[in-house]
C-alpha cells in the first residue's frame, strides 16, 4: 500500500515549467492567501517601462506597529521565471528601476522559479543595511516558494496543476491532498477521468480515493463512476484505502469533509465486494491493519468503531435504499439516499447504463414476497441491506456482490414483470389491508420515535414503488398501527 505521506506537495512542483504567467499567478495567489488586500496583476506587458517600474504584481499589506497602530505596507512583485541562477545584473537593474518609485513602494519582492547567487545575496543585504536606500529588497527563490506553498497550499492547488503533464500533475494532487484534504476540482474530474477511463491500468490506487471523494464532494458519479476502475488486482489496495487511508487523512487534516470521506469509502468498498472473493474482503474489512505494512493504531477495535462501522453502516442504507426502491418485499423510509439517485439513477455509479437523513426510520418487510434481485429470502433470512450484521462475513459480502451485480444489470429490478401498470388498483387494496389487517407476519425496525422491539406489524402485500406519491399517508398509518400496537403488546391485547 503507498504510503499517502510520502513527501511534501511542493516538492512535486515541476520549477522549470513554472515561468511567465504560471509564475506570475502562482505569486498572486501566494499573496492574497498570506491577507494582502488591494492586489492587482500588472499582465500584459513586456520587460520594464517607464510607467510601471517592471513590477508584476501589486499588493498592500495592512499590519499593527509595537503600539498597535495601523501600518501600511505596499509590495511590488517582480517575476523572473529561469532556467538558470538569476544574474546579478537583472537584481541591480529592477532595484534601481523601483527605487525611481520610492514614495509608491516600501518593498520590492523579486520572485523566480530558479535560485539567486551568494554574490546576489550579498549585494541585497547591503542595499538594505543603508536607510537611505529604498524600496527594501526581499528575494524569494525557490526554496522561499517552497516554504509559502507549505504555508498556503491552496494557492498553488489553484494554478500549477494546470500547467504540467498529466503524471506530475496526478501526483501533485494527490500531495494536496493528503497533506491538505484539498480536493482536486471538477476540471480536474474531467480531465482524468477521460484520461484512466480509456487506460484504467495507469491509475494508481490512492488516486481512486481522491477522486472518488472529490466526486462525491462536487462531482457526479453518475457521470464519472470511478469504482468501474477497481479490478480484481486493484480490489485489496483500494479496500485498504478506502478502511485507512481517507479516515486518517479525515483525522490528520482539516481540509476533508468527513461525511464525505465516510461515503466515498463506502462507496468504494462497494465496487471492492464485486472484485475480490468474499472471504478475502471479510477478512480485510474485520481487520484492515492486518494488511498495511508500517501502520497500526493503538486499539482495533476502537478503530473499528469510530472509523469502519460507519463506513459499513453507510453502505448497507446505501444499498438498501437503492434497492427497496423496486421492491414488492421490502417498504422503508430512505436512510441515506435523496429521493434521487434512490432508484435505478443510484446503480449508475457502477457503470449501469442509464441528503436527507431521518432520525426515524420505517421498515417493513413483505416474508410472502420474493427478493427483487434474486437473493434466497424468507422468514428466517432477512433482506441483508436491513439488518446491522454483528461481523462481516463471507456470506455478508456475497449477498452484496450479488445484489450490486444484479442491479447492475437490471437498474430497474422485477416490479412491473411482477405488479403490471395498475398502482391505484393496488394502492386502494393496500389502504383496506391496513385497515383491516390482523396478522402480524411483518418484520418490523424502528428507533428512537418507533417502538424499537415491535417485530411485527401486518400483512401488506405492497410495494414501496407503487405508492410512492403517497408515501406520507401511508407511514402515517403504518406510525398509528404501530404505537397502537406497541401500547397493547404491553397487556397481551391483540391490535383491534
Amino acid at each position: 500500500m503507498t504510503n499517502p505521506h510520502r513527501s511534501s506537495a511542493a516538492s512535486h512542483i515541476p520549477w522549470k515549467a513554472i515561468s511567465g504567467e504560471v509564475l506570475e499567478e502562482l505569486v498572486f495567489q501566494l499573496v492574497d492567501a498570506m491577507g494582502a488586500k488591494e492586489v492587482s496583476w500588472r499582465s500584459g506587458g513586456m520587460g520594464v517601462t517607464n510607467s510601471d517600474g517592471g513590477r508584476d504584481i501589486e499588493a498592500t499589506f495592512y499590519t499593527l506597529s509595537p503600539d498597535d497602530e495601523p501600518r501600511r505596507e505596499r509590495w511590488w512583485m517582480e517575476c523572473k521565471g529561469r532556467s538558470a541562477t538569476v544574474p546579478k545584473s537583472a537584481v541591480i537593474n529592477a532595484t534601481h528601476n523601483a527605487s525611481a518609485y520610492a514614495s509608491d513602494v516600501d518593498r520590492l519582492v523579486i520572485v523566480s522559479n530558479s535560485s539567486f547567487s551568494n554574490p546576489t545575496v550579498d549585494w541585497v543585504d547591503a542595499w538594505n543595511s543603508s536607510p537611505a536606500n529604498l524600496p527594501k529588497v526581499s528575494l524569494w527563490g525557490r526554496e522561499k516558494l517552497e516554504i509559502q506553498i507549505r504555508k498556503y497550499p491552496v494557492a498553488a492547488a489553484r494554478v500549477v496543476p494546470d500547467s504540467i503533464e498529466s503524471s506530475k500533475r496526478v501526483e501533485l494532487l494527490f500531495a494536496y491532498f493528503t497533506e491538505s484534504g484539498i480536493a482536486p476540482r471538477v476540471s480536474d474530474l474531467r480531465y482524468f477521468w477521460e484520461h484512466f477511463s480509456g487506460a484504467p491500468e495507469e491509475i494508481e490506487t490512492p488516486w481512486l480515493a481522491m477522486f472518488a471523494y472529490s466526486e462525491i464532494l462536487h462531482g457526479d458519479l453518475a457521470d464519472r463512476p470511478w469504482g468501474v476502475l477497481v479490478s480484481n488486482r486493484s480490489a485489496a489496495e483500494v479496500a485498504l484505502h478506502a478502511l485507512v487511508t481517507l479516515p486518517m487523512i479525515c483525522a490528520t487534516t482539516h481540509g476533508l469533509d468527513a461525511a464525505k470521506a465516510t461515503a466515498a469509502s463506502s462507496y468504494l468498498l462497494q465496487c471492492v465486494v464485486c472484485n475480490l472473493p468474499p472471504a478475502v474482503s471479510s477478512l480485510i474489512i474485520n481487520d484492515p491493519f492486518r494488511f498495511v505494512k508500517g501502520k497500526s493504531v493503538d486499539s482495533p477495535e476502537e478503530w473499528h468503531e469510530i472509523a469502519t462501522a460507519p463506513i459499513l453502516s453507510l453502505l448497507l442504507r446505501e444499498l438498501g435504499d437503492a434497492c427497496a426502491s423496486d421492491c414488492s418485499r421490502i417498504f422503508c423510509d430512505l436512510r441515506a439516499l435523496p429521493e434521487e439517485p434512490a432508484g435505478p439513477q443510484f446503480w449508475t455509479r457502477f457503470g449501469a447504463e442509464g441528503q436527507d437523513n431521518r432520525d426515524s426510520v420505517l421498515i417493513v418487510e413483505d416474508y410472502s414476497v420474493a427478493c427483487a434481485v434474486g437473493l434466497p429470502l424468507g422468514k428466517e433470512r432477512n433482506c441483508p441491506l436491513f439488518v446491522a450484521p454483528e461481523e462481516v462475513t463471507p456470506e455478508l459480502i456475497e449477498d452484496l456482490a450479488h445484489v450490486i451485480m444484479a442491479r447492475v444489470e437490471r437498474p430497474s429490478g422485477r416490479l412491473k414483470e411482477l405488479v403490471g401498470d395498475e398502482p391505484a388498483e393496488l394502492l386502494n387494496s393496500a389502504r383496506e389491508k391496513i385497515a383491516s389487517s390482523r396478522e402480524p407476519e411483518f418484520r418490523f425496525q424502528g428507533r428512537e420515535s418507533l417502538p424499537a422491539h415491535l417485530e411485527s406489524l401486518m400483512k401488506l402485500g405492497i410495494s414501496r414503488k407503487l405508492i410512492k406519491l403517497e408515501t406520507r399517508e401511508i407511514r402515517r398509518a403504518f406510525r398509528k398501527f404501530a404505537t397502537a400496537a406497541d401500547r397493547r403488546a404491553e397487556y397481551g391485547e391483540i391490535l383491534d
